[in-house]
């Protein structure tokens, strides 16, 4: 499992024989978001499917904007190296590769109802900064896995299958990011070129009122 350096792991709390007794590839657990004075509000994903096992895991990803934060999962390292599953270097949000190549690769996924990680908020943190530079970086990074996401969904129809939703709400990120602050309209040309050439803009249309009236506004605007 991995853990970040300001989060705390409710270790009494995690049924550890799912691990010892099923061999499961991937397990994913509740978060609970810790606020200033330690108390915690549960963060449940799974309502629908708890203790249901994807075989593959692979499965689990179809028509679901996966959770990336690999702090969400506890990953079987025999399957991490014997797919070479490994995280770019030197990028942000490098688990917005790793964890659907990861889905993609294992062989099963389960789903517990056990508040297992506590994570807290950090003003200073990439997602939630307000300096221009580290967002344009992001941005360009985020780019960067989404192209290598759509190199490897050419070659594998498996894999475009299990990722293309995924990478359709990545895209979404992109533009929410590109939209969050006033960027340079060298920049912002620049991110809507590179998803017009990785063809996911303008955005694929799904049926959610949220997300047509979200594809209209970004056709408006960067048209």
């Amino acid at each position: 499992c991995f853990v970040d350096s300001d989060d705390v792991l409710l270790t009494d709390s995690f049924p550890l024989e799912i691990l010892a007794e099923h061999g499961y590839d991937i397990v994913g657990f509740n978060m609970l978001k810790i606020d200033g004075k330690g108390n915690g509000t549960p963060y449940r994903r799974y309502r629908y499917c708890y203790g249901k096992v994807y075989e593959p895991a692979a499965t689990f990803m179809k028509g679901r904007n996966l959770m990336p934060c690999v702090c969400a999962y506890i990953f079987r390292r025999q399957m991490l190296t014997e797919a070479g599953l490994s995280f770019i270097p030197h990028i942000y949000h490098e688990d917005e590769d790793f964890t659907p190549r990861t889905f993609a690769a294992a062989q099963s996924f389960v789903a517990v109802n056990v508040d297992f990680y506590g994570y807290r908020d950090n003003e200073d943190s990439i997602t939630t900064t307000l300096d221009t530079r580290k967002q344009e970086w992001k941005l360009r990074d985020l780019v960067s896995i989404l192209r290598g996401l759509r190199q490897s969904a050419m070659k594998d129809e498996r894999f475009r299958e299990c990722t293309q939703y995924k990478m359709d709400y990545l895209a979404v990120d992109t533009l929410r990011l590109l939209l969050r602050m006033k960027h340079s309209k060298k920049f912002r040309n620049e991110i809507i070129a590179s998803l017009k050439d990785i063809g996911l803009f303008p955005l694929h249309w799904h049926w959610n009122i949220k997300h047509i009236a979200f594809n209209i506004l970004t056709r408006y605007i960067f048209r």
